[in-house]
């Protein structure tokens, strides 16, 4: 998967550990499509499995090619979501089913009642029609459920926080009874969306690390993309025309960065003063230091570095991968043996 950074980032994770019932795990993938690799199988299995561990939810995937119409598409998920019901290994009855049938190239998340109000519906197709679309076009099929799960896993984390949701915008619907899409599997018909509300020519870095981030924020919360803007690194334009961005992701980068605006932060600066780094405290785990590089005088976030040096758990609390450019900004800090800064 290419894109994993920051709020952009999509979680990459090989978790082990047993479910909360202490029974092997559940089988939660079934791919009679032949759409995965064993190993992408494996890395959504895992996925599932810490879902299940954290917050009792049962996440079942199943790919199909049965080609029914849609209203058969929909009784199906209806009634696989009825066996589910009464094998689930969560002790609350917690399921979610993520149907998805190449041959109608529809997909369908089908929640069981007590997540209602957790997962609506406008939340299930938001997920759908504006995530996951973007990588099935591009057959990337495991990226597109793990996107999904995700944002999942976060919304039951919030919910065990006792948080409130962000409404997703009105203008995304599911279609029909419950949350089903179409798949867009390998479409290349280009997805309908606005455009963006702040135009390129008109985001510039910053003369300090911090107004080149709030420039960042505010660049996508308006929904610009552009690979090419001037607040990139030349490296990290270059990767970034190689990535995926959906509009969740732009919108959750924004409020990632609103959100942590809410702690104190501190630059640090390399001894030529050609790096900064912004830091939070070590305790935010979710709030991840970003990476700037200067170039005639202005600060250009280095994206390229970050992907390299930072990953994500299935929290979303950062850690480091090896040496980086940027560790001067750390040398205070100590490390586990998994790269998690502690003070």
């Amino acid at each position: 998967m290419k894109n994993c950074i920051i709020s952009l980032f999509l979680l990459c994770l090989l978790l082990t550990g047993c479910n909360s019932s202490g029974n092997s795990d559940p089988q939660t993938v079934t791919d009679e499509a032949g759409m995965l690799s064993l190993n992408e199988k494996t890395a959504l299995q895992h996925y599932h499995t810490a879902l299940l561990q954290d917050h009792d939810i049962d996440f079942r995937l199943i790919l199909e090619d049965r080609t029914p119409e849609r209203e058969a598409f929909n009784l199906r998920a209806n009634s696989l979501m009825e066996e589910l019901a009464a094998t689930t290994q969560s002790r609350q009855g917690r399921v979610i089913l993520l149907l998805i049938d190449s041959g109608n190239d529809l997909t369908r998340l089908e929640i069981s009642g007590d997540l209602e109000g957790i997962y609506t519906d406008a939340f299930s197709g938001y997920i759908q029609q504006q995530h996951m679309v973007y990588f099935f076009q591009e057959r990337r099929i495991k990226d597109g459920v793990l996107a999904a799960s995700e944002m999942i896993y976060e919304r039951a984390r919030q919910a065990s926080l006792g948080k409130d949701f962000q409404v997703p915008p009105r203008t995304t619907l599911p279609t029909g009874g419950g949350a089903t899409a179409e798949a867009r599997i390998g479409n290349t018909e280009t997805i309908a969306a606005s455009p963006p509300t702040l135009h390129s020519e008109m985001i510039h870095p910053g003369n300090d690390p911090r107004a080149t981030l709030l420039v960042y924020q505010t660049a996508m919360a308006n929904g610009n993309k552009d690979p090419e803007l001037n607040i990139y690194t030349d490296a990290t334009r270059a990767m970034l025309k190689e990535w995926t961005v959906t509009p969740v992701q732009m919108r959750n980068a924004a409020q990632g960065i609103q959100r942590c605006s809410a702690y104190s932060s501190q630059v640090f600066y390399n001894h030529d003063e050609q790096l900064a780094v912004i830091r939070y405290p070590v305790q935010q785990r979710q709030c991840h230091p970003w990476f700037f590089k200067e170039k005639e005088g202005k600060w250009r976030l280095d994206f390229n570095a970050m992907q390299q040096a930072i990953g994500f758990n299935q929290k979303n609390q950062y850690h480091f991968r090896g040496d980086h450019p940027y560790s001067y900004a750390f040398t205070d800090l100590n490390f586990d043996k998994n790269g998690y800064p502690h003070e």
